[in-house]
């Protein structure tokens, strides 16, 4: 789930679903790539499928990574909580 906060390390901060508010987020990224996977998350795709579609964005690439790796590869996008605004 994508975050937006001021004066972090980054822009947006990443969060695994189902996780206490207090812990850490697992990175940060730019606005940029959180508005890439977002419109990902539009066309009704799998996280696995979303990381084959990261040809140009090896930073959104690497937080979706990030989600497989979890154990959300075959979940959609939108059930773990990212979706457009």
């Amino acid at each position: 789930m994508a975050r937006y906060y001021k004066h972090t390390k980054g822009d947006v901060e990443w969060h695994f679903p189902k996780q206490k508010k207090n812990f850490r987020p697992f990175t940060y990224s730019t606005v940029s790539v959180s508005d890439w996977i977002n419109l990902l998350s539009e066309g009704g795709h799998t996280v696995q499928n979303a990381i084959a579609k990261c040809h140009y964005c090896p930073e959104g690439r690497k937080i979706l990574e990030a989600y497989a790796e979890a154990g959300y590869a075959d979940v959609l996008l939108t059930k773990i909580g990212i979706r457009s605004l």
